[in-house]
């Protein structure tokens, strides 16, 4: 696997909410193109992109025009 990237739980004050969100932005600024997928909790998923998922969804997150897409895996 290349380039890991942790995003630390901020659900229950593990880590803090703003530091996370800012860490994860600037992450999604360095990205030179392409696409990245990255796999965390609901609760940051929300905080990032302003969706709700379910369990078995996920959503497409456009970071530049802020689209977003959710989809069930049935």
């Amino acid at each position: 696997m290349a380039n890991l990237f942790r995003i630390k739980l901020i659900f229950q004050n593990y880590a803090d909410k703003t530091t996370t969100l800012r860490e994860l932005e600037l992450k999604l600024k360095s990205k030179d193109g392409g696409m990245m997928f990255l796999v965390t909790h609901q609760v940051v998923i929300r905080a990032a992109t302003g969706a709700s998922v379910a369990s078995g969804e996920l959503v497409a997150f456009n970071s530049v025009s802020q689209q977003k897409k959710i989809f069930r895996l049935d």
